[in-house]
C-alpha cells in the first residue's frame, strides 16, 4: 500500500505542471466570450456595450457586434462554401499593407493580419480560426467611440489580447451543443 501511494505523488507530481500550463489566467478587466455552437471562445474587454444585430447583419454571419471607448470587436461565421481559412488566407496574402502570420492553437491554425495603414474606419486587426463545426471564424477589431488608432492607442493592446486569446474551448458538456 506504501509503495502504491508512493507512485501515485509520484504520478500526481507529474501531471500537475502540465496541467498548470493549460490554466490560463483571465486579465483583469476582461471576460471571456465566444459561440458556443463553433467551440470558440476569446477575451474582450468588459467595459464593451453588445448590441442588438439587425436581420441583414444576422444574415451576413455577423454574431456578436460591441464596442467601447477604446475599439469595437465583431465576430463573424463563414460557412465553409462561404470562405475557408486557406481562401482567406489567400486574400490576406494579396493585400497590400497586411503583416500576417499564422500560428497554431492546439494543432488549429490561427491566422492573425494587421492593417500597415489603419484610419479610424478600417479593420485594424483580425484573427482568423476553423471552429469545432468546420465553420470559418473572424475576430475583426476596430476603433471604438474615441477613433483613436495612434501607435500607443489602447485599442492595439487591445487587439493583441483578443488575438492571443482566441482558442476552440469543448462546450459539449452544455446541453444542446454538440
Amino acid at each position: 500500500m506504501r509503495r502504491f501511494l508512493v507512485f501515485l505523488l509520484i504520478a500526481l507530481l507529474a501531471v500537475l505542471p502540465a496541467a498548470a500550463e493549460e490554466i490560463e489566467i483571465q486579465p483583469e478587466g476582461y471576460t471571456y466570450c465566444g459561440y458556443m455552437p463553433g467551440g470558440i471562445t476569446f477575451l474582450m474587454p468588459k467595459d464593451m456595450v453588445s448590441y442588438e444585430l439587425y436581420e441583414e447583419e444576422k444574415q451576413a454571419g455577423i454574431l456578436i457586434y460591441a464596442e467601447s471607448r477604446n475599439c469595437s470587436i465583431q465576430l463573424r461565421r463563414f460557412e465553409p462554401d462561404e470562405m475557408t481559412m486557406p481562401q482567406f488566407l489567400q486574400l490576406v496574402q494579396q493585400a497590400p499593407n497586411t503583416y500576417w502570420e499564422v500560428s497554431e492553437e492546439r494543432g488549429t491554425p490561427v491566422l492573425c493580419y494587421r492593417n500597415q495603414a489603419p484610419s479610424d474606419r478600417t479593420e485594424l486587426v483580425g484573427v482568423v480560426i476553423t471552429g469545432t463545426d468546420g465553420c470559418m471564424y473572424k475576430v475583426s477589431i476596430f476603433t471604438g467611440w474615441d477613433g483613436n488608432f495612434a501607435e500607443d492607442a489602447p485599442v492595439w493592446e487591445i487587439a493583441q489580447v483578443v488575438a492571443d486569446s482566441l482558442r476552440h474551448e469543448d462546450f459539449s458538456f452544455f446541453p444542446g451543443v454538440e
